[in-house]
């Protein structure tokens, strides 16, 4: 196999070893194995969740609200032992174990699935950002939800605007265009 790394790497290959390497890179494939490989994830159990909290809190500074004065990013603890709003659709089992938490759930994100969240993500934080300068502070994103009667915890709204005369809260959703002509309401 040739290994070209840089410019002057080119001068001393032969065409057809250049192109052997060209043609060995396939990043469509590294993509999709790297995010078949990052969509399989296990939980916590509510024994790890709450060690997790405790490392974490002993981390943070009050510097700065994204690294919390470390300098990098820590990954967001999905909050167990609680049901999550965007959870409640499951059957009750499910959400027997996902209160309970003595298992660490496991689960697998098709790579193709990924794609179409990332994209609802991006659409989701422009949305966002856009409210949030058009309403200023009348505007927050991400607004805490909280049902204690229900076992809710942990889970927040896209977005909550608070005007002089009137509130409305935001989920931002986004579906195919196919979708779309099918909707006959909200």
């Amino acid at each position: 196999m040739t290994a070209i790394h840089s410019i002057s790497d080119l001068g001393t290959h032969t065409p057809e070893e250049i192109e052997e390497a060209r043609r060995s890179i396939n990043l469509r494939e590294a993509a999709i194995t790297q995010m078949s490989i990052g969509g399989k994830r296990k939980g916590l159990t509510l024994d790890e969740y709450q060690e997790a909290l405790v490392r974490q809190e002993s981390a943070e500074h009050p510097n700065c609200p994204t690294c919390r004065g470390h300098g990098t990013l820590r990954p967001h603890i999905r909050r167990v032992g609680s049901i999550h709003p965007s959870a409640a659709h499951r059957c009750v089992t499910r959400l027997y174990y996902d209160v309970v938490a003595t298992d660490a759930a496991e689960e697998h994100i098709p790579w193709n699935l990924s794609i179409t969240f990332e994209i609802g993500h991006t659409v989701h934080k422009i949305v966002q950002l856009a409210l949030r300068d058009f309403y200023g502070e009348d505007f927050i994103d991400e607004a805490p939800v909280n049902l204690e009667d229900a076992l809710v915890l942990g889970g927040a709204a896209d977005g909550l605007v608070d005007a002089r005369q009137w509130r409305a809260l935001l989920e931002i959703k986004t579906i195919s265009a196919s979708q779309f002509k099918d909707l006959r309401s909200p």
